[in-house]
């Protein structure tokens, strides 16, 4: 009965309702759920991605997605911060794709460089 109420509304509010809808996380995620969403599980999670960049870029981590196949979204976070931005990154993918089956993001650290001297190796 929803999901038949929301096809409805839609296809009588027209494509100004439809465009509409991509700005509103609230009623986005009502029509995910419903898989009536009309932008994908992909589009969603890199629109998600979008918004966050900018958040995390200030903090030196950076995100990439990496697939998003069969409703599972995989996103590769990496930088200084990466293990304190996970949670918030994860948050935003959520609300972007709430029908997502699954949200998996791999953490990179950084990158240390040792000299040989350092590892108590003698040239």
């Amino acid at each position: 009965l929803h999901r038949q109420g929301l096809q409805r509304m839609l296809d009588l509010g027209g494509s100004t309702l439809r465009e509409s809808v991509l700005h509103d996380p609230l009623v986005g995620a009502l029509l995910a759920l419903h898989d009536l969403h009309p932008l994908s599980v992909e589009q969603r999670a890199l629109a998600a991605l979008e918004r966050s960049r900018a958040e995390l870029g200030a903090s030196s981590v950076q995100v990439e997605l990496i697939s998003a196949r069969e409703g599972v979204v995989r996103v590769r976070i990496s930088g200084k911060h990466a293990d304190e931005a996970r949670e918030s990154l994860f948050d935003s993918l959520w609300a972007a794709a709430p029908d997502a089956t699954g949200i998996e993001i791999e953490t990179v650290g950084p990158v240390i460089q040792l000299g040989i001297g350092q590892l108590g190796i003698s040239a």
